[in-house]
């Protein structure tokens, strides 16, 4: 039992006997060797035992070797033991590190021979294969004979002669006489037994000689593998202790990493259905990929690194900042989350960047060309003014930021009178704006505002509609069953036979108290009750037949029943009646709603409509001709006018593509969306045209005289005044002619202006009309929008008094029940 390896584990615990490293590797080893040596005496088997004899003397050289190594390396374990630095030092670290590393390289060494090993069991398959096919001939040939020799017994014995064929010439008589067999095959037949026997040794010989190059081929990629792992690990370990070990680049450990990643892929690959060659290919494939990629890189690496040394490290902050936003992007479209916050974050990081290396002139334009995603969302560095400017503009708008949270927090917006806080606070931040870019869209705006305050109420009524219209229907429904239970109970008991007078008093007295109380909860709206009355009823009637039987008592309980049944029923249909009437007044306060609605966008639909009129004052005009270039013939008004609108709008659009780029993104300077791209370029153009090389003696817009007044020192209504340009070129004037100044020329005075040059005349009725349409379209979108609000009162007001009607109708039944 002492061999026991948990027993001996005992005993030193309790003696405190610490065994060392190498007593433990000992005893676990003998106690391991000695449950074999007892397994083998007891099954009395000889070579087991023979074994076990045999690793016993292996373990006690594996002993001495511990030994021995401990030896060794005592006396620099003692001095740092002395030291005070304990047993867990470099030496030791070191020291248990070679060996650990020392027994990893021997199982590679062995993992080498194995991959490489090679079988030399063939070579005595290829003898015992000859050796068989020689056998077999020699078994047809032997065969054959004694085939041979039984036809000879077989003749000799029907002649009566001894069987013994070496007898036959003593009496006379010879094979020949007797026509036997010879009793030898013929030398033809001994020569291709020998020719076969010849072959077969023949094909034997190729065969080893064949197998015997084979093995010197693999035998020599055994024995070349097998040195180099050697020789490896004999480096290796060298090393180790020379400190002559060179890490790795990262480089080298990218190509590590997918030359082994590939080595693992192979048989992957061949697994999923591919061939041998499709696998090799497109693991070669991917490995170029990898070290196309590791080229880049290192290439970006460099040409940071560069650019820092050149003051340009923001170049390398752009691209790891463009890398992060591709990322950012991905990872948005997957969660649905919203990109334009990552859009904003990119614009703002990257502007932080432009500023923070004050980037401006040929610096900012390089690097707008490096990373042209940055067109129009960065800016140059701005100076300590603009800066300053925007640090206020942040504040007023952290400002902003805290009120619109406060409102946000201390605002029910699902009210109506907190929407329309809300919506007014918007109102008043849009106006604003309009105001501050001139107002020319002003009137669209207030049309937009008065249809989405529309949409506004409208939502909200709807949604409070729905709800009621809900519980009104619902309300309705359980009326309308207790109204048909009440009512089937009271004619069911009109015609009842069954109930009987067998009841105690106490019962009856008891049912009638229940029956009364639950009926004044009935009476006074409370649904439970109102649910139980028809089963109460049942039972108060079925008591007081059992008490009073027949009697005048039973029919006075029993009309008390029908009493209570009929007013619970009359109250169903009265609750039921005012219900309806609340849908039907839910209904037309939503049909009013609707037209509220469609009469707003009826007057946006006319609001488009007057805009275009006006903007038919705005008069056809053409592409001005380069400065320079003679002017081309006119017929009054704009140049050409004989061309169509269409004509002289592309004409225009194609010497001014910024302006044509903004009215495909949308814009309209300040007509009604909807507007034609002829009607907006011609306002335009009326405004901010060119009009280089042309004459003016029919009137029209001119650059220059930028405060306005009359051309004198000409020819009246002859140009006779030359004029030039700042940028080149001339412009002739005619005398008389009248120049207003450009801020006094706006979309909506330009109508006039023209009209007076085209006809002598202040166009009077038309300006009064307009102004006089959009004076109505205010007026009538405010009552309109006040007009809707109201609705959506007088429909809360209504649902109230809807409400109050029905409470006032069951009291008055409640105290009619009691009465």
């Amino acid at each position: 039992m002492a061999n026991l390896p948990q027993f001996a584990d005992l005993i030193d615990t309790v003696t405190r006997n610490q065994r060392g490293s190498i007593g433990s590797t000992m005893k676990d080893l003998n106690a391991s060797i000695d449950q074999f040596a007892q397994l083998a005496a007891e099954t009395k088997n000889a070579t087991a035992m023979s074994q076990v004899e045999g690793v016993r003397k292996q373990i006690a050289d594996y002993g001495e070797l511990l030994k021995s190594l401990f030896r060794d390396t005592m006396d620099p374990v003692l001095a740092d033991v002395a030291a005070g630095y304990g047993l867990d030092t470099a030496f030791t670290k070191a020291r248990d590190g070679v060996i650990k590393t020392a027994d990893s390289y021997r199982g590679l060494i062995a993992d080498v021979r194995e991959a490489f090993s090679y079988d030399t069991t063939k070579l005595d398959t290829l003898k015992a294969d000859h050796d068989k096919a020689v056998a077999e001939i020699e078994a047809t040939k032997n065969s054959q004979l004694a085939a041979m020799d039984a036809a000879n017994r077989a003749k000799i014995s029907n002649t009566g002669l001894n069987k013994a064929g070496d007898r036959l010439p003593i009496i006379g008589i010879t094979r020949e006489m007797m026509d036997l067999p010879p009793a030898r095959i013929s030398e033809d037949q001994e020569a291709e037994y020998a020719k076969q026997i010849a072959e077969a040794g023949t094909k034997r010989d190729e065969a080893v000689a064949a197998y015997e190059a084979q093995i010197a081929e693999v035998k020599g990629k055994y024995d070349l593998a097998v040195h180099t792992a050697i020789m490896a690990a004999r480096e290796g370990l060298l090393r180790l202790v020379s400190g002559d070990v060179r890490e790795q680049s990262a480089v080298e450990q990218a190509l590590a990493e997918a030359r082994g990643a590939a080595a693992g892929l192979d048989l992957a690959l061949k697994d999923l259905g591919m061939s041998a060659e499709e696998a090799s290919a497109a693991i070669e494939t991917a490995i170029g990929k990898r070290r196309d990629l590791l080229a880049r890189d290192f290439t970006e690496g460099l040409q940071d690194s560069i650019a820092d040394l050149d003051g340009k490290g923001y170049l390398a902050d752009l691209r790891e900042l463009t890398k992060s936003i591709e990322t950012m992007m991905a990872d948005a479209n997957l969660l649905n989350v919203d990109t334009s916050l990552v859009d904003t974050f990119f614009t703002k990081q990257a502007q932080a960047i432009v500023d923070g290396s004050e980037l401006t002139g040929e610096a900012f334009d390089e690097l707008i060309r490096l990373f042209p995603n940055l067109t129009g969302k960065v800016h140059a560095f701005a100076d300590a003014v603009e800066e300053a400017g925007r640090s206020a503009a942040e504040v007023a708008a952290r400002m902003q930021s805290a009120n619109d949270r406060y409102f946000t927090a201390t605002t029910d917006t699902s009210t109506l009178s907190g929407a329309m806080s809300a919506f007014n606070r918007r109102r008043m931040v849009e106006v604003q704006a309009e105001s501050a870019l001139g107002g020319g869209a002003m009137l669209q705006l207030e049309a937009a505002l008065a249809a989405e305050k529309v949409n506004l109420i409208q939502g909200l009524l709807r949604s409070a509609y729905e709800t009621e219209r809900q519980e009104i229907e619902e309300t309705i429904s359980r009326l309308q069953s207790l109204s048909d239970e009440w009512g089937d109970l009271r004619k069911s008991l009109l015609l009842d036979d069954n109930l009987s007078p067998l009841s105690q008093k106490d019962q009856f007295l008891e049912a009638q108290k229940q029956f009364r109380e639950l009926s004044a909860k009935a009476a006074a709206g409370d649904e439970d009750a109102q649910a139980k009355l028809a089963g109460i009823s049942s039972s108060y009637l079925e008591e007081a037949k059992a008490y009073y039987a027949s009697s005048e008592d039973y029919y006075a309980a029993f009309n008390e029943v029908q009493g209570v049944l009929a007013n619970s029923e009359s109250l169903a249909q009265q609750q039921l009646n005012a219900a309806k009437s609340q849908l039907d007044i839910a209904k037309a306060q939503l049909d009013a709603m609707t037209g509220v609605k469609e009469s707003i966008a009826s007057l946006q639909a006319a609001l488009v409509e007057a805009m275009a009129a006006a903007a038919k004052f705005v008069p056809a005009m053409g592409g001005a001709p380069a400065a320079g270039t003679a002017p081309p013939a006119t017929t009054g008004g704009l140049p050409g006018g004989s061309y169509s609108v269409s004509t002289q709008s592309s004409a225009y659009l194609a010497n001014n593509p910024d302006v044509a780029a903004a009215i495909a993104a949308g814009e309209t300077f300040g007509l009604p969306a909807g507007t034609s791209a002829n009607v907006i370029a011609a306002a335009h153009y009326g405004i901010h045209g060119q009009t280089e090389g042309r004459g003016w003696q029919r009137g029209g817009l001119i650059p220059g005289f930028a405060k306005g007044g009359m051309i004198g020192n000409g020819q009246w209504n002859r140009d006779s005044v030359v004029a030039r340009y700042a940028g080149g070129g001339e412009i002739a004037l005619a005398g008389g002619e009248m120049v207003v100044s450009a801020p006094r020329v706006t979309p909506q005075t330009y109508p006039v202006l023209d009209h007076i040059n085209r006809t002598g005349r202040v166009p009077a009725n038309e300006g009064m009309r307009l102004d006089r349409v959009e004076q109505l379209l205010r007026t009538l979108i405010a009552t309109t929008g006040g007009g809707l609000e109201r609705v959506a009162a007088t429909g809360e007001q209504g649902n109230r008094s809807a409400e109050q009607m029905a409470l006032a109708s069951r009291r008055a039944s409640s105290n009619k029940q009691a009465a």
